[in-house]
Parts: C-alpha cells; structure tokens; sequence
C-alpha cells in the first residue's frame, strides 16, 4: 500500500481497516485449506488497487512506476517447501538471473503475502503450465530485515552507504507455550507446528542478531520498534479489536525512550531523502 501504491500511512490504514472488516465478518462453512474466502479477498484487493492506480486492477508488480519511487517487495514461500527459500516479489527488476521472481500482478503478490495457513488457501503464480503454489511468508521469514538488506545491495550496491534500518514488529509474548490441542490441531502436521512454534521466536531473535551485527556504530543505524504490551493477543482476523491495537501503540510510542528513539528515526529519513 505504501510503496506500490504509493498511499500514505493514514489512507493504508483506512483501507485496511475496510478490507479486514469484509474479509473477516464471514468464516467458510468447512476448513478448506482456510478459514475464510481468499476469493473475496482478492476482490478487495482488486478494488483498492483499481481505485489508486487509474482503475488498473491487474497492473504488475514491475508495472508503470516512476524510476524516484520507493523500490517495494513482498515475500512469500513455496507451499512445497516452506522452510526453504523465500520467493520476492519485486517492484523494481534486478540484474541477478539466480534471484528474478516472476513479474505477477499487483492483487497477486498481495494474495500470495497475505496466505496464512489456516486463514487463506495458498495461491497459484506463474505462467500457464508453471504455476507454483505459495504462501505468506510467516512462515519462512517472519521478520525479513535480512532479505531487506540484501535488496538494498542488490539495488544502491555493496558500497553504497547504509542511512537507516527501521524494524517494525508486531509484539511479542513473554513466554511462548503450546497449549493443548483441540480437535481441528490434532488435525495439524507436526512439521508445521515446529514451524509456527520457530515463528514466535525467530522475529526477536533476527532483530536481535542485527541490531548486535551494526552495534557500536556512529551514527546509530538499527532501530527495531515492537509493541510488547498485550498486542499479540489480537489475532489477524479481529478486526473488530482495531482500538485494542491503537491504544497499545499510542501508549507504546509515548513512552521517553521511544519518543527519543522515533525522533531520532525521523531525522535519519528526512536527512535521506
């Protein structure tokens, strides 16, 4: 919504807020690989992409972009190989043959993100007889600072002076613990319940690593900003909960040490520009 749409934060965050309140009002009659229609979802998306690209609503990821906006990717993983490499669905093309994702659509890339097993079934991307399925990439990379920063040096270069990275996460419990299961969980494969468990921890846990990676470094780099206060307990489809998120988020960013850490966040990427 931000970088290929090129929306600001205000509008994003209204029409996310319509989007979640259509999508999630209504679950499946049975569990379809999802909970609820991807269909729908889509339809959504094509709406919104339509409304702010000229009525477009299958322009491509790498479409008719200004060569000054914001360079943008999303990513996803192979549903036959979840804990295996990320896929990157790119606004901008990159030189790398190894690296270059299919160019799909807009309201693709976005369904293929958005694909969080047990919510939306997996998507098909691709051409015709070479389709592969995908899914959010939650699963492989929760927390893809890493892939950012080899975007970045496969867009501005290995020499090009890194100005800011800004991590935002979504929360965190102080204890991770699997309750036990009900029915429809036993139904689950174990493998992917490692999986999900291993997501619960790998976002910190990257953050981290980055963070103690540009650590002692002059100006100060790294920002990871993550509300801790009770915003996990708000599941993706609660949408009706959006003033829960709000207020732990205004609660969290008025705090002195992130107030100080936000201004300092902003003078870096003012300087950027």
């Amino acid at each position: 919504m931000l970088g290929r749409l090129g929306m600001s934060v205000e509008e994003a965050i209204q029409e996310y807020l319509n989007l979640a309140k259509r999508v999630f009002s209504k679950k499946k009659w049975f569990f379809q690989d999802g909970a609820y229609k991807a269909r729908v979802l889509e339809s959504v998306f094509k709406e919104v992409i339509a409304k702010h690209l000229d009525g477009d609503s299958d322009e491509l990821m790498q479409g008719s972009m200004e060569r000054t906006s914001c360079k943008t990717f999303v990513c996803a993983v192979a549903a036959g190989n979840i804990t295996g490499r990320t896929y990157i669905f790119r606004s901008y093309d990159v030189e790398d043959f190894v690296d270059r994702t299919y160019n799909c659509k807009i309201w693709e890339a976005a369904r293929a993100t958005s694909a969080a097993p047990t919510f939306f079934k997996r998507i098909y991307i691709g051409q015709e007889g070479l389709k592969e399925a995908f899914f959010d990439a939650g699963l492989g990379c929760n927390n893809p600072v890493r892939q950012l920063l080899a975007e970045a040096r496969r867009a501005f270069g290995i020499s090009c002076k890194i100005g800011c990275i800004l991590s935002i996460g979504t929360g965190l419990p102080k204890v991770f613990r699997l309750k036990e299961p009900n029915l429809f969980q036993r139904c689950i494969p174990l493998s992917l319940v490692k999986v999900l468990r291993r997501i619960a921890t790998d976002c910190e846990r990257v953050a981290h690593d980055v963070e103690q990676e540009y650590k002692g470094i002059k100006p100060r780099v790294f920002f990871r900003l993550s509300v801790q206060r009770d915003l996990y307990k708000v599941s993706l489809d609660e949408w009706n909960r959006f003033q829960d998120v709000q207020l732990h988020t205004l609660d969290y960013t008025r705090t002195f040490l992130v107030c100080r850490e936000i201004k300092e966040i902003s003078e870096l990427l003012i300087a950027g520009l």
